[in-house]
């Protein structure tokens, strides 16, 4: 995996491009990472977390509050 910084980014954002799409890329920011981004086929045997529901959904009134 690649390490970028952020100013990386700015000044050579077509490199960095053309390098997430051999492998993963990981942007840092003030040296710690930031963000990562990789082709589609390359997360395809990745797994994720589950996406919890929305909070909407997990909220209840008093009275049908679960014990």
């Amino acid at each position: 995996m690649e390490l970028f910084s952020f100013s990386d980014m700015n000044r050579a954002s077509g490199e960095i491009l053309e390098a997430a799409l051999i492998e993963p890329v990981t942007l840092t920011k003030r040296g710690k990472e930031s963000s990562s981004f990789s082709r589609p086929s390359n997360t395809a045997n990745c797994s994720a977390a589950p996406i919890p529901p929305p909070i909407a959904s997990r909220t209840h009134p008093i009275r049908s509050m679960p014990n």
